[in-house]
C-alpha cells in the first residue's frame, strides 16, 4: 500500500479575534484556541513529518499564548510562517517573532495613514506598522506582503508601488476578496 503524501504545510488558525474590521474579511470570528489543543495539533503535525506550520487567525499576535505557541512550534523544528497585520507589537513579542519565525506574511491594505484606516478601520498608527515591517525584514529570512484587491485599492494601485518598492518584500501577493 502506498503511503499518503505528507502535507507540505499545515495552517493553524489560533484565534479568530482581530483588531481590524476589514469589510472583505471572512467570518465568523472564533475565540482563541486553547494552548493544549494547539500543542496537540503541532505534536500531530510533527509526528506526521510535516515540515512547515503557518500560524494564522484573525490576528494571531493577539492570542494570549502566542509567545509560548511560537517557542513550542520552534522546538518541534518546524519552519514557521505567520500571517499578521504587524500592528501593536511589543518589544518582547517582536523578540519572540525574530527568534522563532522564518517567514512573515504581512497584510498591507493601505499605503498611508488615511488609506490604511479606511481599508482596515485600524486605530493604530500606520507609521508604527511600517516600522514593524522594517524590523521584521531586518531580522527574518523572509517577509512577504499581501494586499486584497478591493475596488478602491485597484483604483489607487500605483500609489501602493512606492511603499512596496521601499519595503522590498520577497513577494507581494495580490489577493481577491473572498465573498460569502
Amino acid at each position: 500500500m502506498k503511503r499518503p503524501a505528507i502535507p507540505k504545510e499545515v495552517i493553524i488558525e489560533i484565534t479568530g479575534k482581530c483588531r481590524l474590521v476589514c469589510p472583505y474579511c471572512t467570518g465568523p470570528r472564533t475565540a482563541d484556541v486553547s494552548l493544549k489543543d494547539i500543542k496537540a495539533a503541532l505534536d500531530e503535525a510533527a509526528d506526521m513529518g510535516v515540515k512547515a506550520i503557518r500560524i494564522t487567525g484573525g490576528e494571531p499576535l493577539i492570542h494570549p499564548e502566542i509567545r509560548t505557541i511560537l517557542a513550542y512550534a520552534r522546538s518541534k523544528k518546524f519552519s514557521l510562517l505567520i500571517n499578521t497585520a504587524a500592528e501593536n507589537i511589543s518589544k518582547p513579542l517582536m523578540n519572540s517573532l525574530i527568534a522563532n519565525i522564518d517567514v512573515a506574511l504581512i497584510s498591507l491594505q493601505g499605503y498611508d495613514e488615511k488609506t490604511n484606516g479606511t481599508y482596515t478601520r485600524s486605530r493604530l498608527p500606520f507609521l508604527d506598522k511600517i516600522k514593524n515591517i522594517f524590523l521584521l525584514k531586518a531580522y527574518l529570512p523572509t517577509v512577504w506582503l499581501a494586499t486584497v484587491i478591493t475596488p478602491t485599492m485597484a483604483e489607487s494601485f500605483e500609489k501602493f508601488l512606492p511603499l512596496v518598492k521601499k519595503i522590498n518584500p520577497a513577494a507581494w501577493q495580490l489577493l481577491r476578496p473572498i465573498s460569502d
